[in-house]
């Protein structure tokens, strides 16, 4: 490879990257203000591969490796986009992590092996003490699945209020975490939707 044709590698790459982060929520299009990204991320579908990462201010999931849905995802060459914004109040967080795949029915089939991972995050960081599914509602979101989880991280209480489902081929997975009853759903399903309109937005362009 020439010098030209590792220059338009690496900046093809880097666009990529930058066009899968510019799809998630940024500061100013949260409700309210004070808030930061303290975490950001993007890495290549298949990349970052095995047990889902977990640390204090980040969980990050990997595709299951042996479905076929995970292996076309794989072959498709995209970025996975991760992105943690924060208050001022440390814990009063969302995470969103968009993960891309090549058709919408791979991404619907996706969501029940993506729940399941996420309700067994349980390690040496993160005890779930309970975990239960919530009736509610967001028609604009496909198989979407809303979870309240009560975790203990590090010895601290937190909150977390899950939206996962698909949006085209595009699987969503949104959390909203606090201390106490920081979070309502009607706040969670406010935030999930503005991202749903981001990701609507990207799908569109795609077919232009």
């Amino acid at each position: 490879m020439n010098v030209l044709e590792h220059a338009i590698a690496v900046f093809g790459r880097w666009s990529k990257k930058v066009k899968s982060l510019s799809t998630l929520l940024y500061v100013e299009e949260l409700p309210g203000s004070g808030w930061k990204v303290v975490s950001e991320r993007a890495w290549r579908v298949g990349e970052f591969a095995g047990p889902p990462v977990q640390t204090k201010d980040e969980y990050r999931l990997s595709l299951e490796t042996e479905s076929e849905e995970s292996h076309r995802a794989r072959m498709s060459r995209e970025f996975v986009a991760y992105r943690v914004l924060k208050t001022k109040r440390s814990v009063h967080a969302v995470m969103t992590q968009l993960l891309p795949y090549v058709t919408e029915g791979d991404a619907a089939s996706s969501v029940p092996k993506v729940l399941k991972r996420l309700r067994g995050r349980s390690n040496k960081q993160v005890v779930v003490e309970s975990d239960m599914e919530v009736d509610e509602s967001l028609s604009a979101l496909s198989n979407t699945v809303f979870v309240e989880q009560r975790l203990k991280v590090h010895g601290e209480d937190r909150l977390l209020k899950l939206v996962l489902g698909n949006v085209g081929r595009f699987l969503l997975v949104l959390e909203c975490t606090d201390r106490g009853e920081g979070w309502s759903w009607e706040d969670v399903i406010a935030v999930a939707t503005l991202q749903i309109l981001k990701i609507q937005r990207t799908l569109e362009l795609e077919t232009r």
